[in-house]
C-alpha cells in the first residue's frame, strides 16, 4: 500500500530539526514547527525571557513555572537519581565557566575526531546539586552557585510531547530533535522507520528499524569549541566538573521514549565503557558504545534492530 508521506526540516533548540509524518495532513507540520518554539521558548537557556532563564536568575528563590517546565524539571531530578548522579541537570555553572555561554553556532567551533585525553574512568558519581521542585505551588529553585540546563533532556522530552500529539492526526510521526528521534505508529517502509546513525570513525553505518520506539545518540565529537586555547565538549563529568574524559566516544541507545534514551545515552558516555555497561544493563535498554580506539560493544539486544538492507533511504539520526 501506498503512503503518503511529509516532512519538514528546520533549525530549532540549537540544533538539526526533522518531522517525518505518513498519511496526514500537512497542517500538522505547522503544528509541529510551533509546539517545538514553544517548548524551546520556556526551556532554553539562551533565551533571557524563558523559565529556565527566570529560575537561574532568580536563585536560590523559588520561581513559579508553567506545569511542563515543573514536570521535565521532576523528570531530570529522577533521571539523576536513576544514573546515580552520571546524568546532572545541574551543571549550568560548569557550562558558561568553559565558554558554552552562548548558542553552539557562536562558539569558536572545532571540527575533530579526536577525542579528549582519558581521565581515571570511576565506578561512583555525584548525588543532586540542589534543585528544588514544590509541584504543589508550581516551582522551581535552583541554589547558589548551581544552574538548571535542560539542553538534552529537553530535546528528547519534546521530541516524545510532540510525536504524542501528532500521532492523532497521523498513522505514523517521526521527530527528529537534534538526534533525540521518537517515532509512532506505522513508518513509511516495510521494515517501519529506518534510522540511519552517525559513523563515528571508519566503523560501517549502522542502521535501524523500529516500530514504536526512540533513539538517542551522546557523542564527545560533535559539540565541540575552542575557549582559552583549549579544546572544549558539552559533556561535563559531574565528579571533575569538567569535560568527561572518557574511553567511549559515542554512546546510542534504543528505548521506549527519547527523554529516557538521551538521558542513558549520555549518563553512559561520561560514566566510561565500564560502569556505562553497568548502568545500561541496569535499565534494560539496547545500546551501541563506540570507544576511543574504535572498537564497538553492544549491549541490551541492539542487533535485533540493526537492518543489513534498508528499503528506503533512512532518517538520519545526526544532531
Amino acid at each position: 500500500m501506498n503512503r503518503a508521506v511529509l516532512e519538514h526540516r528546520w533549525r530549532a533548540m540549537g540544533a538539526h530539526a526533522h518531522v517525518v509524518l505518513v498519511d496526514a495532513h500537512p497542517s500538522l507540520l505547522d503544528h509541529a514547527v510551533a509546539r517545538v518554539e514553544a517548548l524551546e521558548a520556556r526551556w532554553s537557556r539562551f533565551r533571557p525571557t524563558s523559565e529556565v532563564s527566570a529560575i537561574n536568575r532568580a536563585a536560590p528563590h523559588p520561581v513559579v513555572v508553567s506545569p511542563e517546565t515543573v514536570d521535565i524539571v521532576q523528570r531530570a531530578l529522577a533521571a539523576q537519581e536513576s544514573t546515580s548522579g552520571w546524568f546532572d541537570p545541574g551543571m549550568l555553572v560548569e557550562l558558561e565557566a568553559i565558554g558554552y555561554d552562548q548558542s553552539f553556532e557562536t562558539l569558536d567551533r572545532v571540527a575533530t575526531m579526536t577525542p579528549l585525553p582519558l581521565g581515571k574512568i570511576r565506578s561512583e558519581s555525584s548525588t543532586s546539586r540542589s534543585i528544588r521542585v514544590d509541584p504543589f505551588v508550581g516551582s522551581v529553585a535552583v541554589a547558589d552557585g548551581c544552574g538548571l540546563d535542560l539542553g538534552g533532556i529537553g530535546k528528547g522530552r519534546a521530541a516524545d510531547l510532540v510525536a504524542a500529539e501528532l500521532a492523532f492526526g497521523a498513522a505514523g510521526v517521526l521527530v527528529n530533535l537534534g538526534g533525540d528521534l521518537r517515532a509512532v505508529g506505522r513508518g513509511p517502509t516495510s521494515a517501519g522507520w529506518v534510522i540511519a546513525i552517525d559513523t563515528v570513525y571508519d566503523e560501517p553505518q549502522t542502521r535501524l528499524a523500529l516500530g514504536d520506539g526512540a533513539v538517542a545518540t551522546s557523542s564527545q565529537l560533535t559539540r565541540r569549541w575552542r575557549h582559552a586555547d583549549v579544546v572544549r565538549h558539552h559533556l561535563i563529568d559531574p565528579l571533575t566538573l569538567s569535560p568527561a574524559r572518557s574511553d567511549v566516544a559515542a554512546a546510542t541507545v534504543v528505548a521506549g521514549e527519547a527523554e529516557r534514551a538521551e538521558v542513558l545515552a549520555k549518563a553512559a558516555l561520561v560514566a566510561g565503557a565500564a560502569s556505562g555497561a553497568a548502568l545500561l544493563a541496569d535499565h534494560d535498554v539496547a545500546a551501541q558504545l563506540v570507544l576511543v580506539d574504535g572498537s564497538v560493544e553492544r549491549y541490551g539486544g541492539f542487533e535485533r534492530f540493526v537492518v543489513r538492507e534498508s528499503p528506503a533511504h533512512p532518517v538520519s539520526a545526526a544532531a
